[in-house]
């Protein structure tokens, strides 16, 4: 059975483009690096122990730090979809799991 996408997802894809499309986004050029690596480092964490929880907040907590950074709206919806992808897999498995709805 297809897990429907909840309406906080699209809601928080949604915040994300639309707060990098009305601030104008300009980059902190000290805290953008930083926020990448950790997003790919957690990408490939997850990749790796796919049914962990830890790997998945995770994912979902650096999603957001790098995705609010960058100012390409294409990039910017990819990323958000990531760290969705992730915390839905989480609550796939954990419905109640606080840090899943992040």
């Amino acid at each position: 059975m297809a897990l429907q996408t909840p309406i906080r997802a699209h809601c928080f894809a949604f915040f994300l483009l639309a707060s990098a499309a009305a601030s104008g986004q300009t980059t902190n050029r000290a805290f953008a690096p930083r926020a990448e690596q950790a997003f790919v480092r957690a990408q490939k964490d997850f990749a790796g122990h796919p049914a962990d929880a830890a790997t998945a907040i995770q994912l979902g907590r650096t999603t957001y730090d790098w995705a609010i950074l960058v100012t390409n709206s294409a990039q910017h919806a990819a990323i958000a979809q990531t760290g969705i992808a992730a915390c839905q897999s989480l609550l796939a498995r954990d419905a109640k799991s606080a840090p899943g709805h992040y």
